[in-house]
């Protein structure tokens, strides 16, 4: 009786390392399907995001009816792109959290404003001054906007300049500008 315990012991206990070796490839290939469906649930998350084509498509009609426009009139090609490190940007986003979860401060965005550098000197080449880009912090009282035909989003906060934050100036801008 005692031997037919045993039996029954050591045969379960090789079925269940059968078992063990059988799935355990199934579970690494499962990690790497999540690990796949991650970057796509990840990308799919991205609201606004479009294909580099469309990116591409932006870009050359912008240098078709803008770029030609600016470089005959300053006679030199103006920065039409601006780079950003994810450091400064992460820093600049945890800044504007922050402030405006002490203030209680709703529905916080972004906007991005062009402006123009002064000259350095007189003896500047470009006498007109670089464009630039800068940030400012925005937030809406709840204030909403319905879509129009055009829109792609159906209601949309009316968003506010936070006006005594911080802007975010420090932005590069790519001369001569850089194209994707």
């Amino acid at each position: 009786m005692k031997s037919e315990s045993i039996k029954n012991l050591l045969i379960l206990i090789l079925l269940g390392i059968i078992a063990y070796l059988f799935f355990k490839p199934q579970i690494k290939d499962e990690q790497e399907v999540e690990a796949k469906l991650t970057l796509q649930d990840v990308e799919s998350k991205v609201l606004g995001a479009i294909p580099r084509e469309k990116a591409l498509e932006l870009q050359d009609y912008y240098i078709e009816t803008r770029a030609q426009i600016l470089r005959d009139s300053f006679g030199y090609q103006d920065a039409r792109s601006f780079t950003i490190s994810l450091y400064k940007l992460e820093r600049y986003l945890e800044y504007v959290k922050y402030v405006g979860e002490e203030r209680d401060l709703p529905n916080m965005g972004l906007r991005f404003y062009l402006g123009a550098k002064s000259p350095v000197s007189e003896n500047d080449t470009l006498k007109e001054g670089l464009s630039t880009m800068f940030i400012v912090p925005t937030t809406s009282p709840g204030e909403k906007q319905e879509g129009t035909f055009f829109s792609s989003s159906t209601t949309t906060y009316i968003q506010s300049n936070v006006d005594d934050m911080l802007i975010l100036d420090d932005i590069g801008d790519d001369h001569p500008p850089m194209d994707l």
